[in-house]
């Protein structure tokens, strides 16, 4: 038994001794079934919801709540589908620096069988920090089992690995503002992530709710609290933000993991596409919306022109629309259009002059 497991045992027993002498156990259980039937209750409730609402928008996307602990992950990495990055919330002080806990209730966004809780436990070792990951699954009526896996990673570096084939543990440096896992999230996917503050890094964890989905993971993005992107390949991402009707959007594009996408910097929410999918001749790429309550849908339309692109030129039907663009540091140029119109097509054609001096004309 290492120093990771008795000390996981015994916080576990004393945690249990304290809880015996303070609350009545039949009220615990009583409240705690609720509990869990309500989470589960809300959880599936959003997800069936998002759906409805990508039918109902097709490419639009209706920002919604979390489903997993507080984060949804993107419900596609698959060509063109909307996306719903993890968002860190306000600052939150663990009880213990070096172990974080995440709280499943033995299901999967109320759809897939899975463990009770898993405990991510760290210990530095010089250059590497050793990793005991605690998975207490249910095995009867009121049966648990703790099951324990070992590994090592190398300190102040990001690093993952695939619990089961629905769960990805990911540990990243720092406390990122974003992060977004990319795998097979056709059938939809959730994030939730704790500190590690002991070791200064966040863990993520995501589940896809297809089967097999976590062996698809090529890779993860995030921004950190200075801005900076960066990618589990060591990559920085080229990035920039743009304003426009007083919402400010951050723009990023990761060769090395194929995609390239547009975040909301307030209200969650985005969307994002395989650069493999992206033809040389299509310059307009899909747009999301937000419908507040009552109100009307405000679009965002993206827009992606080749490095030396400028002296840009937009055409837009709707009469309240704005545009704004960015050039990245790999020389891409991206362009955002914004209005509150009826249509999700806000571009109609481009007008711009590439690297070679050709004025280039296209429409939509």
């Amino acid at each position: 038994m290492n120093d990771l497991e008795e000390r996981l045992r015994t916080d576990l027993k004393a945690a249990v001794a304290q809880v015996e002498d303070r609350i009545d156990t039949d009220e615990a259980l009583l409240a705690g079934q609720r509990a869990r039937s309500s989470r589960r209750i809300a959880r599936t409730a959003a997800m069936a919801a998002f759906a409805a609402v990508l039918g109902l928008m097709g490419w639009g996307f209706l920002r919604t709540g979390p489903v997993l602990g507080g984060h949804p992950d993107p419900l596609g990495t698959v060509p063109a589908m909307p996306s719903i990055p993890s968002v860190s919330s306000s600052p939150y002080v663990p009880t213990d620096p070096m172990s974080a806990t995440f709280d499943l209730g033995g299901e999967l966004n109320g759809q897939v069988p899975t463990y009770d809780s898993i405990t991510v436990s760290v210990k530095p070792v010089g250059d590497t920090v050793d990793l005991q990951v605690g998975l207490l699954k249910p095995t009867g009526k009121d049966d648990q089992t703790l099951l324990l896996r070992n590994f090592t990673m190398t300190a102040g570096t990001a690093w993952s690995v695939a619990l089961d084939k629905h769960l990805v543990l990911a540990i990243v440096p720092g406390r990122p503002t974003w992060y977004q896992s990319l795998g097979d999230a056709s059938k939809g996917a959730v994030t939730d992530h704790q500190p590690l503050t002991g070791i200064n890094a966040t863990a993520y964890l995501t589940g896809y709710i297809k089967a097999g989905g976590a062996d698809t993971v090529r890779g993860f993005l995030w921004r950190g609290a200075d801005g900076v992107a960066q990618d589990s390949l060591g990559n920085v991402v080229p990035s920039a933000e743009i304003t426009l009707a007083g919402e400010t959007y951050w723009v990023y594009r990761d060769a090395a993991l194929d995609i390239l996408g547009v975040v909301p910097k307030e209200g969650g929410g985005g969307y994002s596409f395989d650069l493999r999918d992206q033809k040389a001749d299509d310059l307009v790429h899909g747009s999301f919306g937000h419908t507040p309550d009552g109100g009307e849908t405000t679009w965002t339309q993206l827009g992606v022109l080749p490095p030396g692109s400028h002296d840009i030129g937009l055409v837009m039907p709707a009469p309240n629309a704005e545009w704004g663009s960015a050039t990245l540091s790999d020389g891409w140029v991206v362009i955002l259009a914004h209005a509150t119109t009826k249509s999700s097509d806000l571009i109609t054609s481009i007008t711009y002059t590439g690297a070679d001096g050709r004025v280039i004309n296209y429409r939509s």
